[in-house]
């Protein structure tokens, strides 16, 4: 959708979009908390913006304006972010919160985006999840990431999930309780026993977080 953008929402798009969520009944559909269109070009990634009062407004003007238009509620997710845009004010968990309680929207949480971010910019990521809205998360991401540079994250979905997103991901179930967990793999699959093996490790965290509503 490029909600972070200023071109107008694509009218066709969330026409189709509305159609088929009620086809397959969805409960709530997602998207990035970026832009990704600019004049009618589609970039094909995910661009930060600036975190500021002023783009939590227009954030959450186009997030009510989607979810009238596809009849069911958004769930925004946070991006990774190689670089922090001019004008930045509000620090990553207060941003998102800020866009999620304005727009009144759920909150799609990329746990391993949050390490990649973290990571890169000297920041930490306990921190930036504890502002976040986590009683809106309707489900979480985790994924592997490249190291480009002994400091450098590039989050790939190529790689096996590191040890930091399985303990960040563990803490932040404690305080959202059991919600559904998705591993993203867009490439340079192993053989399925390590896939496996991953997906097991993950589901023993999901078992061990409190239910939803019992977290602390």
């Amino acid at each position: 959708m490029s909600l972070g953008g200023v071109d107008p929402l694509s009218a066709p798009y969330l026409d189709t979009l509305r159609s088929f969520l009620r086809t397959i009944e969805a409960p709530w559909h997602s998207d990035h908390l970026c832009f990704s269109v600019a004049h009618g070009a589609a970039t094909h990634d995910l661009l930060p913006v600036p975190m500021n009062e002023d783009t939590v407004h227009h954030f959450a003007a186009r997030i009510r304006e989607a979810q009238d238009r596809i009849g069911v509620r958004l769930a925004v997710e946070n991006v990774s972010a190689y670089v922090i845009p001019p004008n930045t004010t509000l620090d990553e968990g207060t941003f998102v919160r800020a866009i999620c309680e304005e727009a009144d929207c759920a909150l799609m949480l990329d746990v391993n985006n949050v390490w990649v971010n973290a990571q890169n910019h000297g920041l930490d990521a306990r921190a930036i999840l504890a502002a976040m809205p986590l009683d809106r998360v309707v489900q979480m991401h985790v994924a592997g990431h490249f190291y480009e540079e002994p400091d450098f994250i590039i989050d790939t979905h190529s790689e096996p999930i590191c040890e930091g997103v399985y303990d960040l991901l563990a803490w932040t179930l404690e305080r959202t309780g059991q919600v559904p967990i998705l591993l993203e793999r867009d490439d340079d699959f192993p053989p399925f026993d390590e896939l496996y093996a991953e997906l097991v490790r993950l589901d023993a965290i999901h078992r061990a977080a409190p239910v939803k509503g019992a977290a602390r």
